[in-house]
């Protein structure tokens, strides 16, 4: 059973992908914005907000870059401003990064593999250390602290009495 594809239809446009939809509706709304602030009598401030648009790369869907492309032929209509102060506009190539989706959901399962493999390759290390440190520590376990507990107060009990008996010797002479 195939799964059909939504189609959604943005500013004359039409995207196959929910993303891109939301995409070119906030440049979309991004048009409406700049058409409302943008006054076309002063054509250096629409130069000036053109090429910090092109600078910052605020829009990428084919709804803003046609926007892009109208303020760019209306200043190059304008005479008194040079061809070379009218930025022109960025395109990212579809084709960079048009993988088929079973080859990026390879992709993603061999980096998501190495990665777990690393993870565990780490913690089997930390487990094998945890266990090197026990075996090499002086200090007591829950396995043998009976053991070394009760030997520790014998062994104070036998300094102890032997302690008592020099000072019994002294106070007899």
């Amino acid at each position: 059973m195939a799964v059909k594809e939504q189609i959604y239809q943005i500013d004359g446009f039409i995207f196959y992908g929910k993303k891109e939809a939301e995409q070119a509706k906030k440049e979309a709304a991004g048009v409406e914005y700049l058409k409302a602030k943008i006054d076309k009598n002063q054509p250096e401030a629409v130069l000036s907000v053109y090429n910090k648009t092109v600078e910052e790369n605020l829009f990428e869907t084919p709804v803003g870059l046609s926007y892009m492309r109208e303020l760019q032929q209306y200043l190059r209509k304008i005479p008194y401003i040079a061809e070379k102060d009218i930025l022109p506009i960025p395109v990212k190539s579809g084709n960079a990064d048009t993988k088929p989706k079973e080859q990026k959901e390879k992709t993603d399962f061999k980096k998501r593999y190495q990665t777990l493999t690393v993870i565990c390759a780490l913690l089997v290390i930390m487990v094998v250390s945890m266990f090197a440190i026990t075996l090499t520590s002086d200090s007591p376990t829950i396995l043998d602290y009976e053991k070394k507990i009760v030997n520790r107060y014998e062994a104070w009990e036998q300094e102890l009495d032997a302690r008592e008996q020099e000072l019994d010797a002294k106070t007899q002479k």
